[in-house]
């Protein structure tokens, strides 16, 4: 499994639900790593964007949810 670092792009293996400002993210969405935090558990802050640099959602996300991007489009995908 690849290392995933802040600021790596990553690219989700699940569908994310809205959930207070966020919006949903689909399955296969590209979003970048903005925080890392190891206790209690491992988990990644990822940013996912529109084209215009917007934020749509911030989500904590755990490893299984995600997996490194190799080249993608960085454009996120409304659920």
């Amino acid at each position: 499994m690849t290392a995933i670092h802040e600021l790596d792009m990553v690219q989700t293996l699940v569908d994310i639900a809205a959930r207070d400002d966020d919006q949903a993210i689909t399955k296969g969405s590209v979003g970048t790593v903005v925080a890392i935090a190891t206790r209690p558990s491992l988990a990644y802050l990822v940013e996912f964007a529109d084209e215009d640099g917007r934020t749509l959602a911030m989500p904590w996300m755990l490893p299984g949810q995600l997996r490194a991007a190799q080249s993608c489009n960085r454009r996120a995908r409304r659920g």
